[in-house]
Formats: C-alpha cells, sequence, structure tokens
C-alpha cells in the first residue's frame, strides 16, 4: 500500500503514517510512531502536512491529540486537486 500511496504523490514518509493510521485508527504520536517507523522529530511535520492535504485528522481527548486517517475518499479528493494544480501549471 505504501508504493501505491507514493505513486499518487506523496512522500513515503507521508505514505507510511497515513498507512499506519489506517491500520490503528485514532492514536496518540507515540503509537504511529512506532508503527510507521518515522522518527518522532519529524512525526509532528509531517501530521501537518497530511492534515493540509486533508488526508488525516484530529481529534482532543482528555487533553491528548490523536490523529486518524481520512476515509479512503479522501485520498481520492486529493488526487482531484493534484491533477487541478497540474492542469494550471499545463
Amino acid at each position: 500500500m505504501i508504493k501505491q500511496l507514493e505513486s499518487i504523490g506523496l512522500t513515503n514518509g507521508e505514505a507510511r503514517i497515513y498507512h499506519a493510521l489506517s491500520q490503528l485508527g485514532a492514536t496518540s504520536v507515540g503509537p504511529i510512531s512506532d508503527l510507521s517507523k518515522v522518527h518522532r522529530s519529524i512525526i509532528y511535520q509531517v501530521l501537518e502536512k497530511l492534515i493540509d492535504k486533508g488526508l488525516v485528522s484530529f481529534v482532543i481527548e482528555d487533553k491528548i491529540k490523536k490523529y486518524q486517517a481520512s476515509p479512503p475518499n479522501s485520498l481520492l479528493q486529493f488526487l482531484e486537486k493534484e491533477k487541478d494544480q497540474l492542469e494550471n501549471k499545463k
């Protein structure tokens, strides 16, 4: 699945984190880092990029931020945005 996510324009780190979140469900950074093998020092930056792309969201539970992968149809919306941007550059 990671290669497919990379093929639609995600970086390797973004793909690994999205894949981990799709397996884990809503969770804090620790388990995401453990499963994705993305170092904790950069995981917050990558999560912010995924949030900006509409592929990850978060909730705050008991003062802890928990991240979750957006539904798979958000990948289609992301692809449409990428397509539109490429068309505009053309």
